[in-house]
């Protein structure tokens, strides 16, 4: 019963070294999840942009290529 009793003993004792080390780990697993969200909303942000300059270049390519190719005054 001895021997049953210091394997529940070091199991806590595990169990409670295991806690703490999840809760220094914590802030940083938190930091990186925020780096991520903006991560995902910097990438939306360029995503919309660039498709906001294809699509002008697309319905103005022969307006574009014309102030372009323009010689002289």
């Amino acid at each position: 019963m001895d021997d049953f009793g210091d394997r529940i003993a070091k199991v806590e004792n595990t169990s409670v070294e295991t806690t703490k080390v999840v809760e220094k780990m914590k802030p940083t697993v938190d930091e990186v999840h925020a780096w991520k969200q903006r991560g995902i909303g910097a990438l939306f942000i360029v995503g919309i942009g660039a498709s906001a300059l294809t699509f002008l270049i697309t319905t103005y390519f022969s307006n574009i290529l014309s102030w372009l190719t323009k010689t002289g005054p």
